[in-house]
């Protein structure tokens, strides 16, 4: 696709994320990832289950 069109999809809010860090808990749902869009730098955190 091209880079533009990969771009706007990002602002859209349809990010390609991939992990860049996951820390485990001992309970289960206690798992918090961090997560960067591939195509656009953005990160965020979110909480597994």
């Amino acid at each position: 696709m091209p880079a533009i069109l990969l771009r706007l999809l990002c602002w859209l809010g349809f990010h390609d994320f991939r992990i860049v860090d996951a820390i485990f808990g001992f309970v289960p749902g206690d798992t918090v990832e961090t997560v960067e869009c591939r195509r656009c730098g953005h990160r965020m955190t979110r909480r597994g289950k």
